[in-house]
């Protein structure tokens, strides 16, 4: 082999490894252009056992063996053209684990750590390849990987930002729940302050309906994060298993949502709003019992958003205008979410993303009465003003929201009821402008003392 090997040829021979295989060619070729030459002698040593890797290289022509020291009854592995050496350790930065050896005359190509990081930055593509194959060697190695203190058993599940082991505490005895950064995103300076600032929020709220969050630990050139390891399902699951709950499985659910939502707007003097409530960030024990998770993208109230974070079938019109957004968005969600738990459909639902928010911000909600006649006031109540389009129409008072949610209360149907007290006033030759003032006074007045009202607005036909 000799050093003359064109661009074309190093991009054929990374195109056939493996670990390349799925990325598209001019990825491949960029690569390619960063590769140098190596050529090792029979007995040399291409890494170490105990030393950082510095290089990764892709083996040309030739073979090397792979020798545990001091392990004589594991079997040493040998590897020819086209095996990919040292990636892991350029990727965690944790010592060699193996002598690798030539055992002939060999060549090989290879990227120093620093063209290896910058091609990470320059191509997201490259960059979730190594995430996949740092994920994947994180699920291998018989649950003997280690995070800080931690050892990994096995992954519960994957997301666009992270992935979630099941991990055991040797120091306290108990599983916790380790969320990785993916590698992709590692290099963001954008999603790891994301993924360091949903940490702090978490860590900082002490509530049972709010998972909780152990530490933060940076190692493998990422960022995990360790909760406690909740038991049971997401309510998505349940829903998508089970279909339409009965409205006391609903309100026991939806009482325990509002109750962590109540204590992050109006934790200590800094707000928190989750602003992406939706069922698969709801988890529920064989209990009953609901944890809320997945703080990734909670902040404080903002006056202005440049992106729309969160999931269009949840968001408040507020949040898809780009307005001040607090507190209200959640209850927002939180009612979309209780027609949904109800019907086993959104109430805002169409076949493109751009027709969703359209109809969030121009469309009436639907008359969720359609769907359950069984419903009784108070939840058909909650849900119609949760869904108000004008966050300062929309009901924001916690005391009452819990009021119309609460479990364990007696619940009738929608009909007139014994205990009403029905008033009526006419206005004469006033507009319906000078008429909201009145009812928006008169609303928060009977709100302050939580007092259950229904308003209508009528005009007598000329």
């Amino acid at each position: 082999m000799t050093r003359n090997l064109s661009t074309d040829d190093k991009t054929i021979l990374v195109a056939s490894v493996k670990l390349f295989e799925h990325l598209d060619y001019d990825v491949v070729a960029d690569i390619a252009r960063e590769l140098h030459f190596a050529r090792f002698r029979s007995g040399h040593k291409l890494f170490e056992f105990g030393a950082t890797g510095h290089r990764l290289y892709i083996v040309v022509d030739g073979e090397v063996e792979v020798r545990i020291p001091h392990m004589a009854n594991v079997a040493s592995s040998r590897m020819r053209k086209g095996a990919v050496l040292g990636e892991m350790s350029l990727l965690s930065q944790d010592k060699i684990s193996a002598d690798i050896i030539a055992t002939e005359s060999t060549t090989a190509l290879y990227l120093e750590r620093e063209q290896f990081m910058t091609l990470i930055h320059r191509h997201p593509a490259f960059s979730k390849t190594m995430s996949d194959l740092m994920t994947e060697r994180l699920e291998d190695n018989d649950g003997k990987k280690q995070v800080g203190r931690f050892t990994l058993q096995h992954k519960l599940g994957e997301g666009s930002m992270a992935s979630v082991y099941q991990a055991h505490d040797p120091l306290l005895e108990r599983k916790v729940a380790i969320k990785m950064l993916r590698y992709e995103l590692s290099q963001d300076d954008t999603f790891i302050e994301r993924f360091k600032r949903e940490a702090k929020t978490i860590a900082h709220l002490n509530h049972p309906n709010i998972i909780d969050v152990y530490e933060t630990i940076e190692a493998f050139s990422t960022h995990f994060m360790v909760m406690e390891k909740l038991p049971g399902r997401n309510l998505m699951d349940v829903l998508n298993e089970q279909g339409p709950l009965s409205i006391k499985q609903a309100r026991e659910i939806l009482y325990q949502v509002a109750g962590a939502l109540e204590y992050a707007h109006n934790f200590s003097e800094q707000p928190i709003v989750h602003r992406d409530i939706k069922p698969s960030n709801i988890i529920i024990d064989d209990h009953g019992h609901v944890k809320l998770t997945d703080f990734g993208i909670a902040k404080p109230p903002t006056r202005g958003e440049e992106t729309i974070e969160g999931s269009p079938i949840f968001l408040a019109p507020e949040v898809i205008r780009g307005e001040t957004v607090d507190g209200r968005a959640d209850i927002y969600a939180l009612g979309v979410m209780a027609f949904y738990m109800l019907t086993g459909i959104p109430p805002f639902n169409a076949k493109s993303v751009q027709q969703v928010l359209a109809k969030h911000l121009h469309e009436p909600p639907p008359d969720i009465r359609k769907w359950r006649p069984d419903i009784d006031h108070d939840m058909a109540k909650f849900i119609d003003q949760a869904l108000t389009k004008d966050p300062q129409q929309r009901i924001s008072n916690w005391k009452m929201i819990k009021i119309q949610l609460e479990p364990s209360a007696t619940r009738e149907q929608i009909n007139p009821r014994d205990d009403e007290v029905t008033f009526i006033t006419k206005m004469r030759c006033g507009s319906y402008q000078q008429a909201a003032k009145v009812i928006n006074h008169l609303k928060k007045l009977m709100e302050s003392d939580c007092i259950e009202f229904d308003i209508q607005l009528v005009r007598q036909p000329d």
